[in-house]
């Protein structure tokens, strides 16, 4: 058994050059090209080296800044003694690789306690989407796209006229506090009949917003930008995709306010799809922030047993 040191990296990626976030599906998401690219800075290290990420996001989904823990074996070094080597190292193969997919931003070590997922303070989402101002508009979108719905089209989700900013902000405000979300959690059938306990949907929103956006690159008069954002600790399995998709229905009317009540006074994950309701595409959505009280870096309270821990720690 080797000595390890664990560090936690931050990290970008645009969701849309992806096919997924997590391990264990085409072998081509964002973690199979991070660990892949730091191991070819530690010759022969194999499986020794050990990611996993604070906040798994959706295939599509973007991310500003995302936290993944690594775990490397001691013999490579105290990475911290060489970081911007490293980091210029890395982000050098990504750009070569996959360019503008990917970027490092930054690492450090972390106590053997630590969690990435259960030390967080809060994350921070935001959800872009782009509202044509007129039929017309909306028309040329579906039949003549423009540079700008080029420009648009991963990372926002476009909608036709008659989008009530009001209403949308009205809905917003319903979500607010502590509720049981489980009517906007992705919880599958086959899920629950393996699970001996029923995971808590308890989740307290701190913040739940709509301000006005800007576009990405090309700006046009026939269409209105607007971002929603809502932090909370932690979030379900789609939770933010279903909670902008009932908003943004209840701005267009389709969605009354009593029935968003409804969902959060009866909480069942079967509820939105016998509803129909429509869950809110991923390329609008970005991971924008996971934030650490940078206390738990050094002395997480409560200290955490990971998976890892077979293999000893340095301290």
């Amino acid at each position: 058994m080797s000595l390890a040191r664990r560090y936690l990296l931050w990290i970008s990626y645009d969701g849309s050059r992806f096919p997924e976030m997590a391990k264990g599906g085409s072998g081509y998401g964002v973690l199979d090209f991070l660990t892949t690219i730091l191991r070819s800075s530690f010759p022969n290290v194999g499986e020794r080296l050990k990611s996993s990420a604070a906040s798994r996001t959706d295939r599509g989904v973007h991310a500003l800044r995302n936290a993944i823990i690594i775990q490397v074996p001691l013999e490579y070094g105290i990475l911290d003694q060489r970081k911007d080597t490293l980091l210029a190292e890395w982000n050098s193969i990504a750009e070569q690789c996959k360019p503008k997919a990917l970027q490092i931003l930054d690492f450090h070590t972390v106590s053997p306690g630590f969690s990435a997922r259960r030390n967080v303070s809060y994350r921070c989402y935001k959800y872009r989407v782009c509202v044509a101002l007129t039929s017309d508009a909306w028309q040329r979108f579906k039949e003549k796209p423009s540079l700008m719905h080029y420009a648009e089209r991963d990372y926002a989700w476009i909608l036709p006229p008659g989008f009530d900013l009001y209403k949308a902000q009205q809905a917003c405000s319903i979500f607010k506090g502590t509720h049981n979300m489980a009517s906007f959690f992705k919880h599958r059938e086959r899920d629950r009949r393996k699970e001996n306990e029923y995971p808590s949907a308890i989740r307290h929103m701190r913040h739940v917003a709509i301000t006005g956006g800007e576009p990405r690159c090309i700006d046009d008069a026939d269409h209105a930008f607007y971002d929603f954002s809502i932090i909370s600790t932690s979030f379900l399995r789609e939770q933010v995709r279903r909670m902008i998709g009932i908003i943004v229905a209840h701005a267009y009317g389709r969605v009354s306010r009593e029935l968003i009540e409804w969902l959060l006074k009866n909480p069942y994950p079967t509820n939105f799809f016998t509803r129909r309701l429509l869950i809110a595409p991923a390329q609008g959505l970005f991971l924008e922030n996971v934030v650490y009280d940078n206390r738990m870096f050094t002395n997480p309270i409560p200290y955490h047993i990971h998976t890892w821990d077979n293999e000893l720690i340095a301290n």
